[in-house]
């Protein structure tokens, strides 16, 4: 059950510590502290503590976000663990991100040479637009999946995917990924639209895992 505002402000932390203040001693203990265990500890209490949304603007306020980032490039499987537990508890089902991309020319040849995707109907000619290729929209899809929502960490296990209209060079694509279910496995769903009338190229699901 997540706390309303009266019952934070009511609260503190041990002897009398309020809660901003509370949190922040974990974090300066975190990065002071040489023992290992001690460190599990506070990390696991900050990845607590991200669970409730009340707490969210002392969380930004004390970058404990970055410090759940900075586990994920350290060798500690348990700190990995942590940091993980802690930016999944701060993913709310129907959080959702949006980015806009331009797909050029030079897009499409670049990702034909990396996938050895020559086939014709993605370069142009005199007579046609290149259509762009359905894998380099879902590209764009993992993109934001691995480093945006659910973020850093994130493996995709199964997706699904449609492609109901075509997507031509030059279109601007917004691409929309949003978190339907947080278990042991993570579903997202999303949605590629090009911006100039809203047509949809490319949506689907996916099912992830944090690794």
């Amino acid at each position: 059950m997540f706390s309303k505002k009266e019952q934070l402000l009511a609260k503190t932390g041990p002897d009398g510590v309020g809660r901003f203040d509370y949190l922040k001693q974990l974090v300066d203990e975190f990065n002071i502290t040489q023992s290992y265990d001690a460190k599990q500890q506070i990390l696991a209490n900050l990845a607590n503590f991200a669970y409730d949304p009340i707490n969210y603007d002392y969380i930004r306020d004390l970058h404990i976000a970055d410090l759940f980032l900075s586990q994920l490039s350290g060798n500690k499987d348990e700190l990995l663990h942590y940091g993980l537990t802690g930016l999944c508890n701060l993913s709310s089902v129907g959080d959702s991100i949006t980015i806009k991309r331009k797909i050029t020319e030079d897009d499409l040849k670049r990702f034909a040479e990396l996938s050895g995707d020559m086939n014709p109907v993605h370069f142009s000619s005199n007579s046609n637009k290149a259509i762009v290729h359905g894998a380099f929209l879902n590209s764009l899809v993992s993109g934001v999946i691995g480093t945006k929502l659910p973020g850093p960490g994130t493996l995709v296990i199964s997706q699904n995917l449609n492609f109901p209209n075509k997507c031509f060079v030059d279109e601007t694509i917004r691409v929309n990924v949003e978190l339907v279910e947080l278990r042991k496995l993570i579903k997202v769903k999303f949605i590629c639209e090009i911006e100039e009338g809203d047509k949809v190229v490319m949506h689907g699901d996916a099912k992830l895992l944090w690794k």
